[in-house]
C-alpha cells in the first residue's frame, strides 16, 4: 500500500518507492530524497491523505517506508509479485482495466 500510495502521490519510480527512507519523510515538511532519474534532490509536500498511509506504516523495524508484512525492506522482485497478485485479482474483479502500471 506504501509504494502504491508514494507512486499515485508523488510521482516516485517503484525503485525510488521501494529504497525511500524513513528519514526522508518528516510529516511536518513533506518528503526530500535523492532519486535515481535525474538523481537530484526532490521534495514533496506530504498532503492528508498520503501522510494517513505514511503515518500508519512507521510502525516496523526496515529502515525504508515501504516495508513487508514482516517488517522487512521489499525487494524488487518480492514487490513485483505482491504487485501482479493484486492487480490480477482487482481486473478479475473488475475494479482496474487489464494493463494498469504503477505509473497509469
Amino acid at each position: 500500500r506504501v509504494v502504491l500510495t508514494l507512486c499515485a502521490f508523488t510521482g516516485l519510480r517503484k525503485g525510488d518507492a521501494l529504497t525511500l527512507t524513513k528519514a526522508a519523510y518528516d510529516a511536518e515538511g513533506g518528503i526530500a530524497a535523492n532519486t535515481a532519474k535525474p538523481g537530484q534532490k526532490v521534495q514533496w509536500p506530504v498532503i492528508a491523505p498520503l501522510r494517513a498511509i505514511l503515518d500508519a506504516a512507521r510502525g516496523h523495524d526496515a529502515i525504508t517506508l515501504a516495508a513487508t508484512s514482516k517488517g522487512r525492506p521489499w525487494s524488487v522482485s518480492g514487490f513485483d509479485t505482491a504487485w501482479q497478485l493484486l492487480r490480477t485479482r482487482l481486473e478479475a474483479e473488475g475494479e482496474i482495466k487489464p494493463g494498469l502500471t504503477l505509473h497509469g
